[in-house]
């Protein structure tokens, strides 16, 4: 999906993607976005960060704030300062002024990171089910090791909320 209120970008950004071969719905707003995602929602949005009636901050947040579309892989498309975005946000930021090379490559790019991300949460997901601070069932459980010593911290996807994994001892 590509949400772009430029009419010419948002046609340039179309053509690139479907002649290599993508699938493209194209929008101008962010609640245009909005609507057709609660129907259909895309493997991909190309996101302006400036659009009309709803910015592309706030797309970020309804899609972050619901399960079925927390995990869209969103590439922030922006001509403005990168440094205000959270980068922990968007899967991806692309800087105008945007070539073809570089939105195919942004996207494939994405598109990659966005399938390990999953794999890793698919792959973390343990007995924990549901975060005790908002009961959202998109809780990981991340573990590293130092020294040898490995240490679990749980996380919620939804609320931003860590607590570290407490076992009996034995």
């Amino acid at each position: 999906m590509v949400v772009e209120d430029d009419p010419h970008l948002r046609t340039f950004y179309r053509q690139v993607l479907v002649i290599n071969g993508y699938t493209v719905v194209a929008v101008e707003d962010g609640l245009d976005a909005l609507r057709y995602i609660d129907t259909d929602a895309p493997d991909l949005v190309i996101l302006d960060i400036e659009l009309p009636r709803l910015s592309g901050r706030d797309v970020q947040q309804e899609l972050a704030a619901h399960a079925a579309t927390r995990n869209i892989p969103i590439v922030v498309v922006t001509g403005s300062d990168t440094a205000a975005l959270d980068r922990r946000a968007f899967f991806c930021i692309l800087s105008k002024p945007v070539t073809e090379d570089r939105l195919v490559a942004v996207v494939e790019n994405c598109m990659k990171e966005a399938q390990q991300r999953v794999w890793l949460v698919e792959r973390d997901r343990r007995t924990a089910t549901y975060c005790p601070f908002c009961n959202d069932t998109s809780v990981v459980r991340h573990t590293t090791m130092n020294a040898g010593v490995s240490s679990h911290v749980w996380s919620c996807a939804a609320c931003d909320s860590a607590w570290p994994e407490r076992r009996k001892a034995s």
